[in-house]
């Protein structure tokens, strides 16, 4: 619930046009809660160009604090494929666009 109640500020800073992950994720809990309805209220504490961090704070239904946590999520900027560039036999069946992944490489720290 703290990690859905961060995300959702996270893409609504940034008007659901970002793709999201949760890298950490730390819940200290005060109170032990057995029925009725659990409240998360998020606040986002930073935003980078690589990272977001956001605190949420738990509460029952009586208003009592029952928990707080931090949360942190990477932004992820995948490079977009259009399916049109694809040509037709290979974009059936694909939605428009289509994220794609890249590969890092890092240099050799051999000697020469």
């Amino acid at each position: 619930m703290a990690d859905a109640a961060v995300g959702g500020a996270i893409q609504r800073h940034f008007g659901g046009g970002r793709r999201i992950t949760t890298v950490e994720l730390k819940i200290n809990y005060f109170l032990p809660v057995t029925e009725g309805r659990i409240f998360a209220r998020s606040h986002l504490l930073r935003i980078g160009s690589t990272l977001c961090v956001g605190n949420v704070d738990l509460t029952d239904e009586h208003g009592r604090a029952i928990g707080t946590a931090i949360v942190t999520y990477m932004l992820i900027n995948l490079p977009v494929v259009r399916t049109s560039d694809l040509g037709p036999q290979a974009s059936a069946g694909l939605p428009s666009v289509v994220p794609s992944a890249r590969r890092v490489t890092r240099p050799s720290r051999r000697k020469q």
